[in-house]
């Protein structure tokens, strides 16, 4: 998908929008706290991963916060995904 994947949060040093979080659902608070520290605009917690406990840490800090829920089953979250013409020609 052409995205840089990091194995530690802390070794991410540029702008993060969205944190995706693959793991053990008892290990996700911790994981979180770590991740709020990058002011993400998302942490998405992926399909079966489950915490009530990481989702409320997010939003503590002002942070969207999605869990067990697929990334990319979700356009429908954000609206169909279509190609847009680079020239549309008039209108």
């Amino acid at each position: 998908m052409g995205e840089q994947a990091f194995p530690y949060l802390k070794s991410i040093s540029d702008e993060v929008d969205i944190v995706q979080v693959f793991g053990p659902s008892d290990e996700t608070p911790i994981i979180v706290q770590e991740a709020v520290k990058l002011k993400p605009k998302l942490i998405w917690l992926q399909l079966t991963i489950k915490s009530e406990e990481a989702k409320m840490i997010a939003i503590k800090n002002e942070i969207g916060a999605i869990t067990n829920s697929s990334y990319f089953n979700k356009s429908s979250l954000f609206g169909p995904i279509q190609a847009k013409p680079s020239n549309p020609g008039p209108k």
